[in-house]
């Protein structure tokens, strides 16, 4: 679901960057699980989470000082997927990744490989046969999710699939 950045303060809160999601997909006491790279997944209980500038805090139960919040710097932030909390139209990255994308006539253009959070909106990253393409997810070009058929149904705007060359 995230990443921590770094503590924030001296009383244990942590800088948090979200893949994607708001504070409200993250459920309010409830279980979220830290990992640093290569080690295992260690329990927290959170207690709040509210946005910061461009990232989130985040409040631990048991994380009361810099020196424990520390020791999370640079975990990937994981939720159980019984836990996520969204709209019913929302999809989260790990759902979108992989999906087939196809222009309204069926023509494939590829899978979506990865997604750049850019601020105001994701950019899927769709693998084509012999280069990638940079897909902005917004209304104007993304006309269709279909998680169930496996398709994200396109309608680029004029000179998209050119300009962006990767």
């Amino acid at each position: 679901m995230g990443k921590v950045k770094r503590p924030h303060g001296l009383r244990g809160l942590l800088r948090i960057t979200s893949y994607g999601c708001s504070a409200e997909s993250f459920p309010k006491g409830g279980r979220v699980f830290f990992r640093a790279a290569g080690g295992d997944l260690r329990q927290y209980f959170l207690l709040d989470m509210w946005p910061h500038k461009k990232s989130f805090l985040m409040k631990l139960r048991g994380v009361e000082s810099i020196e424990e919040a520390e020791k999370l710097r640079d975990s990937d932030l994981f939720l159980e997927k019984s836990a996520l909390l969204r709209d019913e139209d929302e999809l989260f990255w790990h759902e979108i990744i992989g999906l087939n994308v196809q222009f309204p006539d069926g023509e494939f253009l590829g899978p979506v490989t990865d997604i750049i959070s850019a601020g105001g909106n994701d950019i899927y990253v769709v693998k084509g046969d012999e280069r990638e393409f940079l897909i902005p997810a917004t209304y104007e070009v993304i006309t269709r999710i279909d998680a169930d058929r496996g398709v994200i149904v396109i309608s680029p705007l004029e000179g998209l699939l050119e300009l962006n060359e990767v």
